[in-house]
């Protein structure tokens, strides 16, 4: 097995540790950047921020304002995700940085795209309040999951494509890309989700955001089985990406986590 790690040029405490920090940044983008600044912007009352939940209050019952905090967290996490793609664009000095901005790239594009699908199939999530009071309830409905699905498509090819680049030509690049996308999404979702249980007034809504995170990059469980098919090709293939050890990566990944359990798994109250 070392023999078989040394030639896919992985160091796996390292890819977790970037995984780990993607994930989570991802997650602080969407609750905190999005939705809580939303609710400061519409002059709300933020009370308690988690990395589940977004509890507010607003001067007067108003819909729109609402409407607007539940898509801020998809506006944001999409934007960022878009400068992530044009930090890809840029030439990386080390590996670890580039496969850095492909997986929070990665991971705010399809949980971004998610949304529509998430909704749509579950009746639950931020995207589904805004239909809920709609007389077209249904039709929303529907036009989140075959709209979604279409979009999750697109979400998926984008980084596939990036990822291809990176894998090789030789008998070991599907496997190499199983890995640069199984592991992020294994320890990734659990870094993640897990904290989210420690805040007991959110037991149901860490159970819906586990649920959302696991089901809106679920595509990095799979994605790696697409470079077997003709899809694919190893001709098509670009140099492979060298994951490389890295104590300030690994310290980094275990102090974040560290803080993202206390403030966001505990929750931080405003009031």
């Amino acid at each position: 097995m070392d023999k078989m790690r040394n030639k896919i040029d992985i160091h796996f405490p390292t890819l977790i540790a970037i995984s780990v920090i993607a994930y989570i940044l991802a997650v602080i983008s969407y609750q905190f950047l999005g939705q809580a600044i939303a609710v400061l912007l519409v002059k709300g009352r933020l009370l308690e921020v988690s990395s589940t939940f977004v509890q507010y209050e607003l001067a007067a019952r108003n819909t729109f304002q609402s409407k607007y905090i539940a898509s801020a967290g998809f506006a944001v996490t999409f934007f960022i995700s878009g400068i992530a793609v044009v930090l890809l664009q840029m030439r990386a000095k080390r590996d670890n940085i580039k496969y850095f901005h492909w997986v929070f790239m990665t991971v705010n594009l399809l949980m971004a795209i998610s949304c529509f699908l998430f909704s749509g199939l579950t009746g639950l999530g931020d995207w589904h309040i805004l239909i809920e009071s709609s007389d077209m309830y249904i039709l929303w409905r529907l036009m989140y999951i075959f709209g979604g699905f279409s979009l999750y498509i697109i979400a998926v090819v984008m980084p596939m494509n990036r990822l291809n680049t990176y894998i090789g030509r030789d008998s070991l690049r599907s496997l190499r890309g199983f890995y640069l996308t199984f592991v992020p999404f294994i320890t990734g979702s659990l870094a993640v989700s897990l904290p989210g249980f420690l805040n007991s007034k959110s037991m149901n809504l860490a159970f819906t955001m586990g649920a959302f995170i696991i089901f809106g990059t679920s595509a990095m469980a799979w994605m790696s089985q697409l470079f077997k098919t003709n899809i694919y090709p190893p001709e098509r293939g670009g140099d492979i990406l060298v994951i490389t050890p890295s104590k300030k990566w690994i310290i980094a990944a275990i102090i974040l986590f560290i803080l993202y359990t206390i403030f966001f798994g505990f929750g931080m109250k405003f009031s």
